[in-house]
Order: structure tokens, then sequence, then C-alpha cells
């Protein structure tokens, strides 16, 4: 079925139609049923509500062969340009703003395709500006893999396809079982052979794949399982067009059941799960996944066995993917509100603009942290522990968005509450108590071999005390002249006697680290465990411990 082919070809429309209860079979199909908005550059044409259910289809290719191998459904809207198939001659004219939408493919039996089961792609051949809209692919039975993408190149063109998309894509309860081919199979080939196969683009520019539900299905195949690719590149081909800033966003993966871990193409040591995610794969740069979900799938009798790369392949730089919500295990960056604690205190408490936190999750080494999108200073990096400082720019928020960025892989934001104060002072044994991280005037901790006498003033080293003036650039040490005094109220306490205080603020020369200057006051009992603790904007710090005498 086709809604214009050719030069000249315009404002075609198909609508409203139903393919049901056939049986369709034949050794030499190269379709079971085809469906294309626009073929050989026609342009502007419509298909609106085709409905395909319930057919049967057999189609049955060669292995190994060089022929194009056979299609169970084939659904495209900007398929092929002028002369894009007799080189030198270069087209002119492609195919644009062709439309596909309303369209379903539902409880249909597909067997015996060696290439894809269900194919869907917007546009090919250097095309541009053509879409699918409303695509549900539901309830089908098939062996051969389900596809869909955005932009691809195909043919021999001069340029690549750009600004295609496809919108609103439902794939669900669908039972894919992939023949086993023989032959020794890449990393790429395992992706390009997928169960169900995603794909922003390859050798194209700016094509889009948004809204897409994947839901329900039992995918059996030695392949990968589920392959979400923002951009696919092909290094060493004949034709060679860019792949760049093409994105697959909203994809929710959630409730499938994957019978095999990927093992074709796949090596052990790969970290290559059943679900795989990947932003760009091979000769891809600008490649985006964006508000990734990925939750409650089976994978080989493991629960959520996903994968996450930025970029994956040989010579994939610069994609990324940034996750809305992911279940464990994955090896991209995890944490939760909870891990995000006082670099004192080690307790959750509201985060104060300048001051220091550790993040505790999962696969953080290297990570890089944002809140609402302004990057703070990591001060140390580990693979569950970050410590930085919590850039100035939240200050008059009532609450800020953090993620946390690794190799290109970007983890589910977290809201988090700011507040005015949430003093923590530092410990020089294990956080929230113990010896402070207090000194006398001559530099000398106070401890038992240097205890503290009534009249000294001490150095009470903290975090979290709010606002200041003379306030430093985020990440940068505090100065000396003028000095970054507390903008709030606070005081002071040792061994339970209000301890007058003539200095609270930055302490120079540090990045977010405070200091208060606070004198011992007479009358407080000797011993090695006096209590000392400070209270900002009437919020109570932790208490630790000094030795007085």
């Amino acid at each position: 079925m086709g809604a214009g082919g050719g030069i000249a070809s315009i404002n075609s429309q198909v609508l409203d139609t139903l393919i049901a209860n056939n049986t369709i079979s034949g050794p030499t199909l190269q379709f079971g049923i085809r469906i294309a908005a626009a073929g050989d550059s026609a342009s502007a044409n419509l298909i609106d509500g085709v409905q395909i259910i319930a057919n049967h289809i057999q189609v049955t290719g060669q292995v190994p062969s060089s022929s194009p191998q056979p299609l169970g459904i084939e659904l495209l809207t900007g398929d092929g340009a002028s002369d894009d198939l007799h080189p030198p001659v270069l087209p002119v004219q492609y195919a644009q703003n062709n439309i596909a939408r309303n369209i379903g493919i539902l409880s249909n039996t597909i067997q015996g395709a060696v290439g894809y089961a269900v194919y869907a792609q917007a546009a090919c051949c250097g095309n541009a500006s053509n879409s699918i809209n409303n695509l549900s692919i539901l309830g089908n039975t098939m062996t051969g893999n389900v596809q869909l993408q955005g932009g691809g190149s195909g043919g021999f063109v001069s340029r690549p396809s750009a600004g295609n998309s496809i919108s609103n894509v439902l794939v669900e309860a669908n039972s894919i079982q992939s023949l086993t081919l023989p032959g020794n199979f890449s990393v790429e080939a395992s992706i390009a052979s997928a169960g169900i196969g995603v794909w922003g683009g390859s050798g194209a520019v700016g094509n889009t794949l948004t809204g897409l539900t994947i839901a329900n299905n039992d995918v059996n195949t030695p392949f990968i399982g589920i392959s979400i690719v923002g951009g696919f590149g092909f290094p060493g081909q004949a034709l060679s067009l860019p792949t760049t800033n093409n994105v697959v966003s909203s994809a929710q993966i959630f409730c499938n059941e994957l019978d095999q871990a990927a093992t074709f193409g796949v090596t052990p040591g790969s970290g290559i799960e059943g679900i795989n995610v990947a932003a760009g794969v091979d000769v891809a740069g600008g490649n985006q996944v964006q508000q990734l979900s990925v939750h409650d799938n089976l994978v080989a009798g493991v629960l959520d066995n996903a994968s996450l790369f930025a970029n994956l392949g040989s010579g994939a730089s610069g994609n990324t993917i940034s996750i809305a919500d992911i279940s464990s295990p994955v090896n991209g960056p995890q944490f939760v509100p909870a891990g995000l604690v006082s670099a004192a205190t080690f307790q959750q408490s509201a985060v104060t603009p300048g001051s220091l936190v550790s993040l505790f999750g999962l696969n953080l080494n290297g990570g890089t942290v944002q809140f609402d999108g302004v990057s703070a200073p990591v001060i140390f990096t580990s693979a569950s522990q970050l410590n930085l400082q919590v850039p100035w720019e939240v200050q008059g928020k009532s609450s800020t968005t953090v993620t946390v960025t690794v190799n290109g892989v970007t983890s589910a934001p977290q809201a988090i509450t700011v507040g005015l104060a949430a003093a923590g002072i530092f410990s020089l044994g294990a956080p929230n108590g113990g010896q402070g991280a207090i000194i006398n005037g001559n530099g000398v901790v106070v401890d038992a071999n240097s205890p503290a006498h009534a009249g000294d003033y001490l150095e009470i080293f903290c975090t979290g005390l709010g606002a200041v003036s003379n306030t430093p650039q985020t990440g940068a040490e505090a100065g000396a002249n003028p000095l970054s005094s507390l903008i709030g109220t606070l005081t002071a306490t040792i061994g339970g006697v209000s301890a007058p205080v003539v200095f609270a603020g930055l302490a120079p020369g540090y990045t977010g680290l405070y200091q208060v200057n606070a004198q011992v006051p007479p009358g407080i009992g000797a011993g090695n465990g006096v209590p000392v603790v400070i209270t900002a904007n009437s919020i109570a710090s932790n208490s630790v411990s000094i030795a007085v005498q």
C-alpha cells in the first residue's frame, strides 16, 4: 500500500483502512505487508488510520545471502530519493513532509523472517521532515525482530537523512523469537539483530524517536533482547555519512521477560546485558538517550539486568544518557535523596548553599554533580562516595534537583530540600561525634594532651551555616580581606554553657569550610569529653567533644 511514489507525487492520502485476516506466504516475497507514505521522492503524502490485524505472514529468506532479506510488515514514510540506486547520478528530488499516523499492527502471526518481522522507519536516503505518529505494535507472535528507526542512510545519496521523527509508540504483549543464524557475530551485529531495536538515527542527523513504551513482551533471542540506540554509525563503509544529534527520549521499558542472556556477539567481559542502552555506537557523536525508564524486567532470571553506555564501539564520543527511573542492578550512577548528607555528620538534612556534603550511591567514581544544572565542585570521588560543595547558586531556593553524571550517563534527578542552615561540626575520628575538629590559638588540636582553659579562644571547624557576606564563587577559596562573615544568627555552648562568639564565617583559604571563633567560658567542669554545640538560624549542630582543664 502506498500513498505517493515518484517525482511530483504529492498530497496523496490513504485513510481508515483495514488489512485483516489474510494469509500471505511465498518463497520469494521481500515483504509480507508494506505500507509507505511516500516512495522515490514523493512529498506531503498522508497515511492515517491503517489497522493491520490478525494476518498470517510466512516469509523465508536465504542464509547466508547478499540479497535483501524479507520483512514481515514494513512501515515507511520518506522512502527513497530520485535516482538513489543509480550512481554516480545523484538525487534531484527528495521525499519530504510525509506522514503516517494512527497505525495499528495487532495480533498478527509472522514466521520465517530472516530480516525484521516488523520494521518502521520515518525516513532513509537523505530524506527530511517525515514522521510516524501513534504506532501500536501489540499482541503479535513473530519469528524475527522488531526495529524502529527515526532516520537512516541506505542507497547512494549525497546527504544524511535529517529531521525525521517517530513519536508515541507502544510495543506491548508481543512474543518475539529470532532465528538462530550461522556465523560469527560482532557487538554491532548483536545490536542490529536485537529482539526489539530502537535507533534514533544511523548515518543520519537530528532525527528523533520520542514517547516509546516497551512493556510485557516475551523475547527469546541469543542476541541483545532489547536495544536502545541514540545514533548508530558505521565505520569503514563505502557510504560514510555523519551520525550526530539524534535523540531517543522518554523511553519506558518495563515488565518484559527476556528468556536468554545476550551471547551472540557479546563477550562476558563487555558488560553488555540483555537490555542494553547506548547513546552512540561506533562513529557517532552528540547523540542522546533522554529520560530513560527501565524497571521490573526479568532478563534470563535476573531482575532488571540492564547496561548503559554513553559511547559504545569504535569512534563513539560525546554521546549522553539521562535517566528518569532505573531499578538496580545497572552500570549507571545511582543514588537516592537519603544518600546526600552533611560531610561533617553523615546525617541527612536540608542542604545549604556553599556547604560541604557527601553523596553516597552506586557507580559514582569519576562523577560530576549538578544542582539545577549548576556544576558542583567535587573534592573526592570513589565508586560509592562523592564529596563536594553545594553551589552558592541554590541560595534563596526551597528545593533543588540533583543529578550525577558518570561517563556520559546521568542519574535520575532527585529533589533535595534547601534550608537556611544545617550546622555540622567536623570530627577528627568518626563523623557525628567524638573529638571535634577544634584548635586553640596556637593552632593545636584541643585534646587530652592540649586541653582548653577558661578564657581561651577556640576555632571550631564546621559546615552548613548558611549565607555569608562577601560570598566567593562556587568552588573558590574564601578570602581573608574582607572576611566572609555569617549573615544569620549563631550561638555556641561549651559544656552546656553559653560561649561568646567573636567570629563566624568562612575559613580563609578553604572551600566550603566554616570557622567559628568562640571563647571558653568560666565555670565548666574539667574533663576529656566536654561537649561543644553550635546553633545556626535556630538549628543545633551535632555534639562533639574537647578536653577542658
